[in-house]
Order: structure tokens, then C-alpha cells, then sequence
């Protein structure tokens, strides 16, 4: 699906063992970024292949789906490589890209212990701590009777506070 779209020539999806995949996207000529570095177009170009994406994402199942922050936008000076045919060659490319991956993961991983835990791990703090967390998500007032599903979560919203919750119990500040 994202492969048809005229605002890419490439794209590889990435994240083999990883908790959540990523997509290197190669802009086609017409929607090239001259400097990847350059937050705007970076974020212009996200913003315009984003709503294909999310298309694609409603096809897979919710440990598939890509995320916003999970796109990784190649470089004009840093072009997939390809076989004769104009095939990207996977692991050329992975390995060509490597750094980048990982930075995406680590700043996503840096992103996500960001949420403050429940200042007490006593069942009704913990239960305040996630309502708080389910309230921001949504931008609604919830009561923890609700059913979130009717506050506009949807799959994906559910394993991002599971996986922030589950962050937070990991880390074991009791």
C-alpha cells in the first residue's frame, strides 16, 4: 500500500526482534528532502504519508502497525541499494542504515520511560495513576467503570498505555 503511493520510490520495513517495527522510506523524486536533518521537512513529508500509513496500518494486526515515530525518512545522499532489476537489496540496506535504526529505537525507548509512575504502588494509586494516564491519551474524563473503548481508544491506543504501564511495573520503583 505504501509502496503505490507517488510520495515514495522505496521502502523496507525494519525491526526484526525489536518490540515494534519501522518503515525506511525512500521519498520519490517530486517529494524528496533535501535535508533530512531539517525537522520540518521531516516532519511535512511524515505529515503527507502519514494518512497511508494509517491505511495500511487497518490491514495489520496491532503488533504491525507503524508508528508515527517509527518512520525513517532515507537521505538524497544516501540512496537504497539496489539490484540490477531496481530491487532494494534488504540487508545492504539495513546495514547501510543501521545507525539510524537505532537511534529511532533509542529515542524511542528514551521517550518512553518519560511517564512519571504512581507516587505509592497501593492498588488505589495504581488504579488513579492509569485512569490519569487513559484520561491524557484520550483527552476525556474517564471513570476506571468506563469502557475506553467508548472514549475513542482503540487497539493501538491500549497497547501504548499497556506498554507505558508495563514500563513503569518493570522498572520496580515500589
Amino acid at each position: 500500500m505504501v509502496r503505490a503511493s507517488p510520495l515514495v520510490m522505496g521502502v523496507l520495513m525494519f525491526g526484526r526482534q525489536r518490540d515494534q517495527p519501522g518503515v525506511l522510506l525512500e521519498p520519490s523524486a517530486e517529494a524528496q528532502i533535501d535535508d533530512v536533518s531539517d525537522q520540518s521537512q521531516m516532519t511535512s513529508f511524515r505529515n503527507k504519508i502519514w494518512p497511508v500509513i494509517e491505511e495500511g496500518n487497518k490491514l495489520l494486526p496491532a503488533f504491525s502497525k507503524i508508528y508515527k515515530e517509527m518512520i525513517l525518512i532515507t537521505s538524497p545522499n544516501k540512496p537504497l541499494p539496489r539490484a540490477g532489476k531496481g530491487t532494494i537489496l534488504r540487508k545492504a540496506a539495513l546495514k547501510e542504515y543501521e545507525k539510524e535504526i537505532d537511534q529511532i529505537y533509542e529515542t524511542v525507548e528514551s521517550n518512553a520511560g518519560t511517564v512519571e509512575p504512581p507516587t505509592n504502588w497501593e492498588l488505589s494509586m495504581v488504579q488513579d495513576w492509569l485512569t490519569t494516564q487513559v484520561e491524557e491519551l484520550c483527552h476525556n474524563s474517564v471513570n476506571e467503570s468506563d469502557d475506553i473503548f467508548e472514549h475513542g481508544f482503540d487497539r493501538e491506543l491500549v497497547c501504548d498505555n499497556s506498554t507505558a504501564a508495563s514500563g513503569q511495573f518493570a522498572t520496580g520503583r515500589r
